[in-house]
């Protein structure tokens, strides 16, 4: 008969999927519903081209917010995504984590009309900082729960990548609390510092691949691939004779 321990952890291996698909409808739902906070004004049909045309104008702030969450959103989305392969089961404690981070992620739809229909106030930016710092932090939670002691993934994963992942995971969530001073220092610079967050994760990723990579006296080991190349073929011709 089955063992309770076997039944547990073959259920689990078949909870992963589910949990996949769960994460990637929260995600393309939240992108959705983000885009549904644009709203066309009262008497819309009877305006003429002046007024469309300032309407227009008004509404860069608002797009540039919208554009900041979608991209925000995706970004979260692919780190998943590339993270989730390393899963080869689940547990209760890893859902019940996963699904504070996908809570999160809905309310930033949310977070985002606020922004929209209060562009200015100080307190609605920290709100929507705070949202991406719980997004952030679950989602770092997350993964240091499922790497604990190899708890979740593959015991061949080697030690750099687990935490080149641990690293690049608190960017998001450590720029949100960042973010949430600069809501009160300068809000005009609010808006646009977000877009620096793939600037932060590519310098922090060369950072960490750098200091990774073997070197010989200091430098970088390059990898010369016509020399391996002409050494596999010399070696093929001494096999033959």
């Amino acid at each position: 008969m089955e063992s309770n321990n076997d039944s547990n952890y073959f259920n689990n291996i078949q909870l992963l999927p589910h949990l996949g698909r769960f994460t990637d409808i929260v995600c393309a739902l939240a992108v959705g519903l983000t885009f549904l906070g644009f709203h066309l004004p009262e008497g819309a049909s009877s305006m003429n081209d002046g007024e469309v045309n300032k309407y227009l104008i008004s509404q860069l702030e608002p797009l540039a917010n919208y554009l900041g969450s979608f991209f925000l959103i995706v970004f979260y989305w692919i780190e998943h995504t590339q993270r989730f392969v390393y899963y080869k089961r689940t547990d209760e404690s890893h859902l019940w984590i996963s699904a504070l981070y996908l809570m999160s992620m809905l309310i930033m739809p949310y977070s985002n009309d606020l922004i929209i229909s209060f562009p200015q106030n100080s307190l609605v930016k920290v709100w929507y900082s705070l949202n991406i710092f719980s997004i952030g932090i679950f989602s770092w939670s997350s993964w240091i729960y499922a790497t604990f002691n190899y708890r979740l993934i593959d015991g061949d994963l080697d030690a750099k990548t687990i935490k080149s992942i641990s690293i690049k995971s608190l960017i998001e969530p450590l720029f949100s609390l960042v973010m949430v001073l600069v809501a009160f220092l300068n809000q005009s610079l609010w808006d646009y510092v977000w877009f620096l967050i793939p600037v932060v994760y590519i310098a922090v990723d060369k950072y960490i691949e750098k200091s990774t990579s073997p070197t010989v006296n200091g430098e970088p080991l390059l990898y010369d691939f016509e020399e391996d190349q002409s050494l596999n073929e010399s070696v093929i011709q001494e096999d033959k004779y």
